[in-house]
């Protein structure tokens, strides 16, 4: 199981939950599929291309992708993994998605960004405030009272 739907229902959920009602928070995810991984940049083309369609199919995309990593991870089999997460037609249209060389692009991006940051391994998060930046290496190894005590902290 990957560490994702559990930060993602553990930390960010409630965080975003408390904190962006309030526009405290802001989320923003950048692909950046590492390079030891066979089948990581193809991944990284279908959460891109979901993204095309709305937020919601990204997440619902990103959620079946990280559920089942070790799944497609193995046999490359990426398709077979989101064709159970999303409807048909949302299927389709992430498949035509694939074609944009936007999709590319915004992978370039986030491995250019990454690289310059000093990301060396996955997950890592950025939390940004009142012009700091600090990195956090391991999110699953944090707990939301954790999160929730350094935003408070730090959003005053």
């Amino acid at each position: 199981m990957s560490w994702l739907p559990s930060v993602l229902q553990e930390v960010v959920a409630p965080t975003l939950q408390e904190y962006a009602s309030r526009d405290k928070v802001c989320v923003i995810y950048h692909e950046y599929p590492l390079s030891q991984h066979r089948y990581a940049p193809n991944a990284a083309r279908y959460c891109e291309a979901a993204y095309l369609i709305g937020r919601n199919q990204a997440l619902k995309v990103m959620d079946a992708l990280f559920s089942n990593q070790d799944q497609w991870s193995e046999d490359g089999k990426i398709e077979a993994v989101l064709s159970k997460a999303i409807s048909k037609q949302e299927f389709a249209k992430i498949k035509s998605n694939l074609r944009e060389p936007s999709i590319d692009q915004s992978i370039r991006r986030g491995i250019a960004l990454a690289t310059a940051s000093g990301v060396r391994g996955t997950p890592t998060m950025f939390v940004y405030y009142s012009g700091a930046k600090q990195k956090v290496e391991n999110p699953q190894q944090m707990s939301y009272p954790i999160f929730k005590e350094y935003f408070d902290r730090h959003s005053k």
